[in-house]
């Protein structure tokens, strides 16, 4: 029985990592996400923009407002902001123009992992917590 319930409680890569408490609780989104690494198709990218010694930053509001940091040709940041809104497998960022749509990997207090597809290939990004 005990053999049981470790192999019961073991994950593979596959699972989602979503903290149970954080379904349909916007409060775990709440704070600053600096990105902390991309992988393209699983491949860790060599082309991430770090400008400066800084990375993009997402900063969540309680009243589901975002803005965005992140950084453009010659190092120029870009600030933009909209509302957001989450499932319990996805969250959607609505900008002025556009909206974006990801897939939520992982949520914890310190971690917020997401993917989306992008012309074929998959980005997945990572973010901790500031």
């Amino acid at each position: 029985m005990a053999i049981m319930s470790i192999l019961s409680s073991c994950t593979t890569d596959d699972e989602k990592m979503i903290n149970p408490d954080y379904i349909g609780d916007v409060s775990m989104f709440i704070g600053t996400w600096k990105e902390s690494n991309v992988l393209i198709n699983g491949v860790q990218s060599q082309n991430q923009i770090i400008c400066n010694g800084e990375r993009e930053q997402y900063m969540f509001n309680d009243d589901n407002t975002f803005t965005e940091r992140d950084f453009g040709d010659n190092c120029q940041e870009r600030i933009e902001g909209g509302t957001f809104s989450e499932t319990d497998t996805s969250f959607t960022l609505e900008f002025t123009n556009d909206s974006e749509v990801y897939e939520l990997i992982e949520l914890t207090d310190t971690t917020l992992r997401f993917s989306f597809n992008d012309g074929g290939s998959v980005i997945e990004q990572i973010y901790t917590k500031l």
